[in-house]
């Protein structure tokens, strides 16, 4: 049961990556193509099928892998013609059922109706409008405005005629942005962004590096861009001592990994204005040594170079703080370094304060 949890988290994943890849258009079609590419991915030797070994790395990549007997309860659920291994049209069947979300089940029982050409429940169009007004609130939609909407969906989310959601469908627009429960127009840029940055909210992350627990969790680069993709602006970097003078990323005194601070600089640098204009704020937790602390000084200079926000030449005491609008593709460094010289603090081209 835990397994089956974790491979519906990886496929919620999935589910987000393609909406993202398609700018929120959730689409049939594209999600089968996207699910077939990630078989053929893991498919290491290119026979078209995955055995366990297989199946085994791809779980450890994700993070989720759960012992043998697990994946062998996996592989008997899935497995239909008894083969020991998964053919594509398998795999994409056991993504097709994880993404059954039974929490809604009692929805898509009481919405839909039954088909007696495919034999199984379908949700019309008139039945999911009834849905959005008596369950969600919206009485704003009519049957033929949610039909023109969502045909973009294609099979196998929508029924073979067109004229509804098979369940599986219906559980893939409940998590897509179709279903969003923002106004559409404020999905949109719509605010003032001339006015100093004090006077926002900024999405902020903390333990940014961290893809789960704090204490035996892992630390990754990709975590840093799975939560600048969702729209965060500020993520923390717990700066510590590395071998050869060169800063990791960790959280310090527990069994997490170790990753390099050159490596999530660089990876903010390519990909941390993909969403979003405005600028990225770094905050630096540091544990460094002075050395090393100047050396992340050479990396962020080296990395990001005119892209770093710098105080003005006559100082910044006394001026308002940047705004959005004007610092847009800019990257914000803030750190404590009080307790180190200013002779350091010089090296690093920061004031003390």
């Amino acid at each position: 049961a835990d397994c089956r949890k974790r491979v519906k988290y990886w496929v919620t994943a999935l589910q987000f990556r393609v909406s993202q890849q398609q700018r929120h258009e959730l689409g049939g079609k594209q999600i089968m193509n996207h699910v077939r590419s990630r078989f053929r991915m893991a498919d290491i030797n290119g026979d078209g099928l995955l055995s366990l070994d297989e199946v085994c790395q791809m779980f450890r990549s994700m993070n989720c892998f759960q012992g043998d007997y697990h994946l062998n309860e996996i592989f008997r659920e899935f497995d239909k013609d008894g083969s020991g291994n998964l053919n594509e049209d398998e795999f994409v069947e056991l993504f097709r059922t994880m993404m059954h979300k039974r929490p809604l089940n009692v929805y898509f029982e009481k919405y839909s109706i039954l088909d007696d050409v495919l034999q199984e429940r379908v949700m019309p169009w008139d039945c999911l409008c009834r849905f959005r007004e008596e369950v969600q609130g919206d009485d704003s939609v009519c049957a033929d405005s949610i039909a023109k909407e969502l045909q973009k969906l294609g099979e196998p989310m929508l029924t073979e005629g067109h004229d509804g959601l098979t369940e599986f469908g219906f559980c893939a627009y409940m998590c897509s942005q179709s279903n969003s429960i923002m106004k559409p127009e404020q999905a949109y840029l719509h605010q003032d962004m001339t006015k100093p940055l004090s006077c926002y909210w900024i999405s902020c992350s903390h333990n940014t590096y961290l893809e789960d627990a704090q204490i035996v969790g892992t630390a990754s680069v990709d975590q840093y861009l799975h939560v600048i993709r969702s729209g965060c602006r500020c993520v923390e970097i717990d700066c510590w001592d590395g071998p050869n003078l060169e800063p990791v990323v960790t959280h310090g005194f527990t069994m997490t990994n170790k990753i390099s601070f050159e490596e999530v600089v660089c990876a903010l640098r390519d990909h941390g204005f993909e969403n979003s204009p405005f600028p990225l704020i770094l905050s630096l937790e540091m544990h460094c040594s002075e050395d090393q602390i100047v050396r992340v000084g050479q990396i962020l200079d080296s990395t990001f170079g005119d892209m770093l926000l710098r105080h003005p030449s006559h100082g910044h005491f006394g001026e308002p703080l940047t705004s959005p609008d004007d610092a847009r593709k800019k990257v914000i460094v803030k750190a404590k370094l009080q307790h180190h010289s200013n002779s350091v603090c010089h090296k690093v081209g920061i004031d003390s304060d």
